[in-house]
């Protein structure tokens, strides 16, 4: 069974590191602003190493509904996130987002998301996402 060990986040990253993370050369970004509870955004290192399985890469941007540094723990034992009643709670999340509604078709809650212009420098775009869920646990 896995280790459990705590990704690196730095939830005091701005929009703006978190524009420029997600694009890195290649682009410009124009502008970038983020909603949602500030425990709940933040660019995070390691993840090659720490959780592999979950990051598209080695550095990235982490947005959640809960804490995002509980996105993994930092106890040292097998103690994963192995139940879909592990959760953290925040409460300056977005609820009831017209856009999010519209895709659930019905109520969202605790919305974290990051608006962005850019303005490509060359002519391919590439980005890699994870979507994930605490309901959904890993085993």
């Amino acid at each position: 069974m896995a280790t459990a060990t705590e990704l690196p986040i730095n939830t005091s990253a701005t929009a703006l590191d978190m524009a420029n993370e997600i694009f890195g050369s290649g682009m410009v970004v124009n502008s970038a602003t983020y909603s949602g509870d500030a425990a709940s955004s933040g660019t995070y290192s390691n993840g090659d190493i720490v959780s592999p399985f979950a990051t598209p890469g080695d550095t990235g941007v982490i947005l959640s509904t809960g804490n995002a540094v509980n996105f993994t723990n930092s106890d040292g034992t097998a103690n994963t996130n192995q139940s879909g009643g592990t959760s953290t709670i925040t409460v300056g999340g977005i609820d009831g987002d017209a856009d999010f509604n519209a895709l659930a078709t019905g109520s969202s809650f605790d919305a974290a998301f990051l608006e962005m212009t850019f303005t490509p420098t060359g002519d391919t775009l590439t980005l890699d996402f994870v979507l994930n869920s605490e309901e959904s646990p890993t085993l």
